[in-house]
């Protein structure tokens, strides 16, 4: 990566809020991108349960960052609609994707306590383009 931008990644991703994770901790010196994977997330729950599901998703970011083959796991929540999520996770390759899916913190928090909260979920898996 180039010097300036490098330098604005290590500023950018600094985890200054308490339910985030370090966010993209070993990318300032990653040269390699051509395995990574991104996956974007959508999901819909209900007003009602926005918070609950904020709570789960700030917890299992958290779980998910510290896998050895995550680089990133950000949640955000929509600013005009409280009951919209998107996730944006980053992965050192396919492997460490399915590590993450297979893991005991995955069952538990997403697929047994989450999803029965979700009305909506969207997931896709992205490779690099270029």
């Amino acid at each position: 990566l180039p010097e300036a931008l490098m330098r604005a990644s290590q500023h950018a991703y600094k985890s200054e809020a308490p339910w985030r994770g370090p966010g993209l901790r070993r990318v300032p010196g990653w040269t390699d991108w051509r395995g990574v994977i991104t996956v974007i997330a959508h999901y819909l729950t209900t007003s009602e349960a926005a918070e609950d599901v904020r709570r789960l998703l700030a917890q299992h970011a958290r779980m998910s960052e510290a896998e050895p083959g995550c680089q990133c796991f950000l949640v955000h929540q929509s600013t005009d609609d409280t009951a919209r999520f998107a996730l944006y996770e980053v992965y050192d390759d396919l492997e460490a994707f399915e590590a993450h899916r297979n893991s005991d913190h995955f069952r538990v928090n997403s697929e047994q306590t989450l999803v029965p909260l979700l009305f909506e979920r969207e997931w896709r898996v992205y490779g690099p383009a270029i």
